[in-house]
C-alpha cells in the first residue's frame, strides 16, 4: 500500500466486466479521509454526461461503501472515503436510443468473423445476454431499429456498437 500526499490525482480504472478503461481524478484531502469524483459518460465523440446514473463504491470485497446520483451533467462525488482500495459500478435506467442499422450490421459482421466487438460493444451487440453475438442479436436489433421491436423491450441497456 501506498501513502499518498494530499493533493490531486489522475487514476486510470479498467472494468471488471471487460469494457474500455476510465480515467478518474482522485482528490486527497488528508492523511484518513479522500474524496473521489469524476463524470460517467457515453461512449460517444463529445463524452456526453449520463445524468441520473446510480454510481456506487465497492470495497474489495465487491460491498457497496456508498451510492451516489450523477447531476445533470454526469458528474459524481463521494467525500470521507476511508483510505483502501475500491473500485466504481455505474448502472442508468435511461432508455437505450440511437440504434441504427450499422448496428445490426456490425453485430453481424462480429458474428460471421468479419470483424471483433469487445468491451462494452459487444455488451452492446449480445442482445439476448447469452454472452455470443450471433445472427439473432443482428436480427434483434435490425427489428428494434426498424420498429417491429416495442421501445419498451432493453435491449442489454446500451446502444450504438458501431
Amino acid at each position: 500500500m501506498h501513502t499518498f500526499a494530499p493533493g490531486s490525482y489522475v487514476v486510470t480504472m479498467t472494468a471488471g466486466n471487460g469494457c474500455d478503461t476510465k480515467s478518474v481524478n482522485i482528490n486527497i484531502s488528508g492523511l484518513q479521509m479522500n474524496s473521489l469524483h469524476g463524470v460517467v459518460s457515453y461512449k460517444n465523440n463529445v463524452a456526453t454526461g449520463m445524468p441520473n446514473t446510480s454510481v456506487s463504491l465497492l470495497d474489495n470485497n465487491g460491498n457497496i461503501v456508498a451510492t451516489t446520483i450523477t447531476d445533470g451533467t454526469g458528474y459524481y462525488s463521494f467525500e470521507n472515503i476511508p483510505e483502501g482500495s475500491y473500485s466504481l459500478n455505474a448502472e442508468t435506467t435511461i432508455s437505450p436510443g440511437g440504434i441504427n442499422s450499422t448496428d445490426a450490421l456490425m453485430a453481424l459482421k462480429h458474428a460471421v468473423h468479419l470483424s471483433q466487438l469487445t468491451g462494452l460493444y459487444f455488451k452492446a451487440g449480445d442482445v439476448d445476454s447469452n454472452n455470443i453475438i450471433n445472427s439473432v442479436d443482428a436480427l434483434m436489433i435490425s427489428k428494434r431499429f426498424t420498429g417491429e421491436l416495442p421501445a419498451s423491450l432493453e435491449v442489454n441497456g446500451i446502444s450504438n456498437i458501431h
